[in-house]
């Protein structure tokens, strides 16, 4: 009940009963402090503050040797042992905030699939169409250049011969068949004649029977002259692609 009292006594008490430092005394204490707050502070020109910083200072030196009892070890053990309680309550609480975010069971995630499917679906669409046409042209470049020697040998060939295209005795001499007769052997007497070079009539990769190309049909052998097929009329050209695919054992396009 007294202490009550005297707590009530203490709220009621006046502003002006409260202890305060005097403007002279703050003065020196803020001068103290912008200097370091150390015992040997700087001195000042003004003689009442110098005398003011004296005697704070005086009285900070009483504070400073005050006798006071060290902490007890009871103290000392309490404190750290609150100190490592609360680190341990610090923990617990980290732990339990991870564990209670849902964590995937396998490092995809669905996003990532999809991201990573409609890129190789993007990759396949546009690179494959690219490659498919940049061989395609370059396929087609290099037929364009090999039938244009095969038109310069057959020229030189005609020359050297009286006017005869090159044709091939075997060929002539088998039954004639669109399919088992590859009459674009009559090209190899080209070669054998030097005027064209033996791999100038097959491309990489090809296998089968006859050259990479086509060939005239040479119905009347005697006839079978330069001088008398019109130039709007084809001698040779690019493989037939339906009977190629029959002579390599493969299903005409139009069978399933």
């Amino acid at each position: 009940m007294d202490d009550q009292a005297n707590n009530n006594n203490q709220e009621n008490q006046p502003e002006a009963d409260i202890l305060r430092l005097s403007p002279e005394t703050a003065k020196a204490v803020d001068h103290l402090l912008e200097d370091g707050g150390g015992m040997d502070s700087t001195s000042s020109d003004d003689p009442e503050l110098q005398q003011q910083s004296d005697a704070v200072k005086a009285v900070l030196g009483l504070l400073d040797h005050y006798p006071v009892e060290d902490a007890s070890e009871e103290l000392l053990d309490a404190t750290l042992a609150r100190i490592d309680r609360h680190e341990a309550e610090l923990q617990t609480r980290m732990k339990l905030a991870s564990v209670d975010q849902p964590r995937s069971s396998s490092r995809w995630r669905m996003p990532d699939f999809i991201a990573t499917a409609a890129a190789m679906f993007l990759a396949v669409g546009i690179g494959l169409p690219v490659y498919q046409s940049i061989q395609h042209n370059n396929k087609m470049g290099q037929s364009q250049t090999r039938l244009g020697g095969i038109g310069t040998a057959i020229a030189g060939f005609s020359t050297d011969n009286s006017g005869m295209m090159p044709l091939d005795k075997l060929a002539l001499e088998t039954p004639f068949d669109p399919i088992n007769t590859p009459h674009s052997n009559h090209l190899n007497v080209l070669s054998q004649h030097g005027h064209l070079e033996s791999d100038h009539l097959k491309f990489a990769g090809d296998t089968g029977p006859g050259t990479s190309f086509s060939y005239r049909v040479p119905f009347d052998p005697q006839a079978f002259r330069l001088q008398q097929i019109g130039a709007d009329s084809p001698i040779a050209g690019d493989r037939n692609p339906i009977i190629w695919r029959i002579r390599t054992q493969k299903k005409p396009f139009w069978t399933s």
